[in-house]
This record gives C-alpha cells, sequence and structure tokens, in this order.
C-alpha cells in the first residue's frame, strides 16, 4: 500500500486503482466454485419442481 499525503477525490483513486483487476480475475478459484454451486443450485431446484410437478 502506497502513503499518499493529499487527500485523494474518488476521480483521483478510481485513476491510481485503474489497472487493478476485478475481483473475480484476482481470485478464480472462489469466483469458479461460486459459478459452479449456483449453477448446481439451479440445476438441483429444476429437479425438485420438476419432480413436484409430476414431469420426472
Amino acid at each position: 500500500m502506497t502513503a499518499v499525503g493529499d487527500a485523494l477525490t474518488p476521480a483521483d483513486l478510481a485513476w491510481r486503482n485503474m489497472y487493478e483487476l476485478p475481483w473475480r480475475h484476482q481470485h478464480p478459484a472462489p469466483f469458479a466454485l461460486a459459478v459452479t454451486g449456483g449453477a448446481l443450485a439451479v440445476a438441483v431446484l429444476a429437479t425438485v419442481v420438476a419432480s413436484a410437478v409430476g414431469w420426472i
């Protein structure tokens, strides 16, 4: 972390961090787990609903 002498405006702060990667690129493994978990949850929910309706 770099110490800054002057107060920064939001625009200055964005300019200083414009090359910082988004969270999903900084932490690819947790992002992949979250996406996989979400897809699995949707698939399970769809299966439960289809079973309740009588499609399965």
